[in-house]
């Protein structure tokens, strides 16, 4: 659902929030394909649910079978929401949405086991799912343009922000391949041993690329605008002193996790591998290079090219799993 109306809204509303009747276009479209891919993801969970009836649930997907669909029926309004606080660069928005279910979660749950120590799991869970409501309720309450654009599904401003994000969506599962690719493989061709050398530089990546996503979903409105308004000469100033800035303050890091990679390794994931070092030193090199790829996908997006975006991602996978396939025959 995110991958395919985030980053078309955001584009959209970075350069047209502040033209009400084009924001209300763009809101109907986003809310009508909001709710026709939580539709269509609520009755492929019940699809798999009546798989699992026949054939087993296996073990620990059942509470995540059941409460899916709750999940995303709850956290629908105020997720549309956070994505337009994102095109108008409101970030308070963005982040209280996220902030108010986790801290409510930790607060309520905290007061409940003082009351009940054995809560159990489908107890958290309808607790989650419930703060989730709350939050959307209070987006349906207080923001009107959400009332009114819900039931608005101008046909142009949908058939855009489709053609938009269906390439993001395959930008996004790309993305997610990419990074579980590697690991089946590793477990299937190599066994558990490999997946752990492997598992524990993985976590440095996955830390390093918080930052990054951090401040690209700050740039992205920018470059949005200013590319909107023509201002290519601010789309190329503010975009790479975004690159350099984010790779100058990372190379201390990378500098002294190749100096010291057993420390560093030991402060990930405690137990030193050996197997784990030229990992982690491959890695580094991609952390370095982490700002500018990263830069490369939003300012395609921002030039309404994420077609080649998705090329790239794709084109980076089939590299990928040919490299795995040919490289343990060598």
């Amino acid at each position: 659902r995110m991958g395919l109306v985030r980053q078309g809204l955001v584009r959209a509303l970075a350069s047209e929030a502040q033209d009400p009747a084009a924001e209300r276009s763009w809101m109907g479209a986003a809310w009508g394909l909001s709710i026709m891919a939580t539709g269509a993801l609520v009755m492929l969970s019940g699809w798999v649910q009546a798989i699992t009836l026949q054939f087993g649930v296996p073990e620990g997907w059942g509470l995540a079978l059941e409460m899916t669909p709750w999940m995303l029926l709850a956290g629908l309004p105020h997720s549309v929401a956070a994505w337009r606080h994102h095109g108008r660069s409101e970030f308070w928005g963005v982040n209280g949405y996220r902030l108010f279910t986790a801290l409510g979660f930790l607060l309520f749950f905290g007061i409940w086991i003082q009351w009940e120590p054995a809560v159990s799991p489908e107890q958290a869970a309808a607790l989650l799912a419930c703060l989730h409501g709350a939050a959307s309720l209070w987006v349906l309450l207080i923001q009107p343009v959400h009332r009114r654009a819900w039931l608005d599904f101008p046909a142009q401003t949908t058939q855009e922000l489709w053609s938009f994000g269906r390439h993001s969506l395959m930008t996004l599962t790309g993305s997610h391949l990419l990074r579980s690719t590697d690991q089946i493989l590793l477990g299937l061709l190599a066994g558990p041993a490999a997946v752990a050398a492997y598992s524990i530089p993985l976590k440095l990546v996955q830390l390093a690329e918080v930052p990054v996503r951090a401040f690209s979903m700050q740039a992205y409105p920018h470059l949005s605008r200013a590319l909107r308004h023509g201002e290519s000469l601010a789309f190329q100033h503010y975009g790479w002193r975004w690159v350099v800035g984010l790779t100058a303050l990372a190379l201390p890091f990378l500098g002294t996790a190749f100096l010291i990679p057993d420390k560093i390794l030991h402060l990930i994931g405690g137990e030193v591998l050996p197997e784990s070092v030229p990992v982690l030193a491959i890695f580094l090199i991609y952390m370095g290079l982490l700002p500018l790829d990263r830069f490369f996908g939003i300012a395609l997006d921002s030039l309404g090219k994420p077609e080649i975006n998705t090329g790239k991602v794709w084109r980076m996978l089939a590299f990928n799993l040919l490299g795995d396939g040919v490289l343990p025959a060598l």
